[in-house]
């Protein structure tokens, strides 16, 4: 069995969690500014998954000191940013 039929059997066999999960994920507002639910949302599904997950918020003067930033409209308070290991 190759890699793509291996990877459609296993989409056949989690199809409902993954409606599920896609469903839980478009129900959580995600607008600009509005990041932190659905952040911690994914956060949280990685760490279930077993994956260590850091959770950040970025200074923008930091950011600022960067030569490739680009100027933002608002701060990131309340708009996390999160890595996986």
């Amino acid at each position: 069995m190759d890699k793509g039929q291996l990877i459609d059997q296993w989409i056949e066999q989690n199809h409902s969690t993954i409606v599920t999960f896609l469903q839980e994920l478009i129900k959580i507002p995600s607008v600009t500014g509005e990041e932190g639910p659905i952040q911690e949302f994914i956060a949280g599904k990685l760490q279930e998954m077993g994956l260590e997950v850091d959770v950040f918020e970025p200074s923008l003067e930091e950011l600022r000191q960067h030569p490739a930033f680009v100027e933002v409209s608002q701060g990131y308070e309340g708009r996390p940013t999160w890595l996986e290991h």
